[in-house]
Formats: structure tokens, sequence, C-alpha cells
């Protein structure tokens, strides 16, 4: 939380001019970032790109690549996966069990 804080306030006090995009990586997939924080990191570094947009008073549009590990949202729990959404989504059949 502290070390956020601060590059909240060098971020705001340093950029004075509109960029005219910025990229931010999830680094989630190649361990970089603990599973169990991304979130907060994610949310932070996002929070700081709309109130510096707000600062310059310009509109941020958040766009996620097609790749990006599992989009948006980011890494579900598992109770939250829909795997059978997914599994016919990529044409892989469901062997089903049947009582006969």
């Amino acid at each position: 939380e502290a070390n956020m804080a601060k590059l909240h306030d060098l971020v705001l006090s340093e950029i004075r001019v509109a960029p005219a995009m910025i990229t931010v990586c999830r680094s989630l997939r190649d361990g970089y970032i603990p599973r169990e924080l991304w979130p907060r990191v994610e949310g932070g570094v996002m929070s700081m790109l709309n109130e510096l947009a707000l600062k310059l008073d310009h509109k941020v549009s958040s766009i996620y690549d097609r790749d990006c590990h599992w989009g948006a949202s980011g890494f579900p729990s598992r109770s939250s996966l829909p795997v059978s959404e997914v599994l016919h989504e990529k044409g892989i059949p469901i062997a089903r069990i049947s009582d006969a």
C-alpha cells in the first residue's frame, strides 16, 4: 500500500502532459506478481491512471489485448470457471456418463 501511494504521488506530480497511450502489463502468468496481490496492484494502477486523466482533463479508454490472461476480469476462482462453456467454445467434446 505504501509503495502504491508513492507511485501514485510520483506519477501525478511528474506527468504534466497527457500521453497518447499508456500500456500496462499484468505480469500474472510469469509469476512476477503473486496471484493474491495482482487485483490490488492492477486496481491501484488503473485508479491512478483514471485520476491522472481527470487531472489532465482527458478520458481513459481501457482496451485489453485478446491474449490477456483471463481477459479484463483477470484470474477467476476455480469455482467460477465456466469449464463447460470454454470446452464448448473450443469445440472440445464433453464425455457424458449415462445410466444406460
